[in-house]
């Protein structure tokens, strides 16, 4: 469970993320006419938050109906059977010289203690539940603290990539229609697995 918090998280900082960049940017994306593959982007973030926010709360209510299915019923039906056990069998040694009453208030104290076991047992599950979701929550902080710590230590080493370079010299860089824009400069591309060159 703690991994569909992760992943949620993950999803929302995203999503959030590529809401932020369009903000920052959306003077440059009017200008280029980058409105469709902008929306395209954040319809793509959003349907995979949304996906994986559908897919925790499934799994979550199979947990829970598991959960809840175990905790309540399959528990008070094993110690109800733990407790009538010794009651049902004759030759018990322990209950051989009590008269009825005896053995009917002896059978209720066990049971009423039986019941009270299968309520904390029911509270244990759910708490477990919730301490594994929140096991996800602080992962997800603890990652961000070792960001802190490393920016803090001057180590920027987290997302970079590979240098693919690009180089072209002595060529002319032309617009759709013909226009010469650059002749006869060095360009140098860096990353350019997401690069986007308009003209």
């Amino acid at each position: 469970m703690s991994r569909f918090s992760i992943a949620e998280q993950q999803a929302e900082g995203t999503f959030r993320f590529m809401n932020s960049r369009l903000i920052t940017h959306s003077e440059e994306i009017a200008f280029y006419n980058g409105n469709i593959r902008e929306k395209s982007i954040l319809d793509e973030s959003f349907h995979r938050l949304i996906d994986r926010i559908r897919s925790g709360q499934q799994f979550r209510i199979a947990v829970s109906t598991v959960d809840t299915i175990v905790a309540k019923y399959l528990a008070i039906v094993v110690g109800y059977y733990v407790v009538s056990k010794p009651f049902m069998d004759l030759s018990n040694g322990r209950l051989a010289g009590l008269t009825y009453e005896e053995r009917m208030e002896d059978y209720f104290r066990s049971g009423k203690m039986m019941i009270n076991l299968a309520e904390a047992t029911g509270r244990l599950v759910l708490c477990g539940r919730e301490l594994t979701h929140l096991s996800g929550f602080t992962t997800r902080i603890i990652e961000m603290l070792d960001v802190l710590v490393d920016l803090d230590n001057g180590n920027f080493e987290r997302h970079l990539l590979e240098s693919n370079k690009v180089e072209t010299s002595e060529e002319s860089l032309k617009s759709q229609r013909g226009d010469l824009q650059y002749c006869d400069q060095v360009i140098e591309f860096e990353n350019t697995a997401d690069l986007h060159v308009a003209t």
